[in-house]
């Protein structure tokens, strides 16, 4: 059975930033995961957050299955209605053609690409959230 963590910022966000291969954790975030049997399989980052426009997300997860409408339910409510943001920001390796797929098909639209960062920069409008 899979559950919901918004109590745990520092282990969602340590998880995170391992699965992206990042050396250290962001200076300001929030975090929301997604546990499966005590492990978790997912999480969500929010940051570069200003107050009432915009955040960031940064997005790790094991496997095909381990997103579920609950959990982005409640990662969109966050940033759309708690935070009040009218847009979220994401990016994807730009050589993750499944990364890139998935993000579209939640609703990002596709901003730029910028080949010399090697990544891809999505974002989603308030509006625009299923």
């Amino acid at each position: 059975m899979k559950r919901i963590v918004i109590d745990q910022k520092e282990r969602v966000g340590q998880w995170v930033a391992d699965h992206l291969g990042r050396t250290k954790l962001w200076d300001e975030y929030n975090a929301i995961g997604l546990e499966k049997d005590g492990a978790l399989v997912g999480g969500v980052v929010v940051l570069d957050y200003i107050d009432n426009l915009r955040c960031a997300i940064a997005c790790a997860g094991v496997g095909k299955y381990w997103l579920n409408r609950a959990f982005l339910s409640i990662v969109f409510a966050y940033v759309f209605h708690q935070l009040n943001c009218k847009c979220v920001v994401n990016h994807v390796d730009i050589e993750n053609e499944e990364s890139i797929k998935f993000t579209s098909h939640l609703g990002f639209r596709e901003v730029c690409r910028i080949p010399e960062a090697e990544m891809v920069i999505f974002s989603m409008k308030k509006s625009d959230c299923r």
